[in-house]
């Protein structure tokens, strides 16, 4: 049997009701970091340019005509790529295996909440607010960047 396409999930999922169809945020991200590490991994192997340190970066993309779709690309690439919105980025290094963290950015509405709300926002989120102020003055690229 063949699987559904997204397009199938989502036209059933239409056909539902309101109550039945609406998938909370929390379910969805749980279900898309299920796959977050291996397709990291599988982007790194698959990289053909492994002697010197290079940038594994994660572009999130929402589709407009489906309800709760977000896809994923994971992409690698020798520099530095610019910042921008729904983006994640990872420099690897080969030599040691070691994968270092760089960014994280949202969407660009809930950048410039956090952005025009900064005095409200919850301590465990000071460092998304602060990569996002930096996203903000355009020095993002080079502090995390090194």
């Amino acid at each position: 049997m063949k699987d559904k396409t997204v397009g199938q999930h989502v036209v059933e999922m239409l056909g539902k009701s309101n109550l039945e169809r609406h998938q909370p945020l929390v379910d969805t991200a749980r279900e898309m970091q299920k796959n977050y590490m291996p397709e990291i991994e599988k982007c790194i192997n698959e990289y053909d340019e492994k002697d010197e340190p290079f940038y594994v970066i994660v572009i999130n993309k929402r589709e407009r005509l489906f309800i709760n779709v977000i896809r994923e690309y994971f992409l690698a690439r020798r520099t530095l790529p610019t910042p921008d919105y729904d983006q994640t980025v990872f420099k690897y290094f080969p030599k040691t295996g070691d994968l270092k963290f760089l960014w994280s950015l949202p969407d660009w509405q809930t950048i410039d909440y956090m952005v025009e709300n900064a005095t409200q926002i919850p301590k465990e989120q000071k460092e998304l607010l602060e990569t996002c102020l930096l996203f903000k003055n355009e020095t993002l690229d080079a502090i995390k960047g090194e």
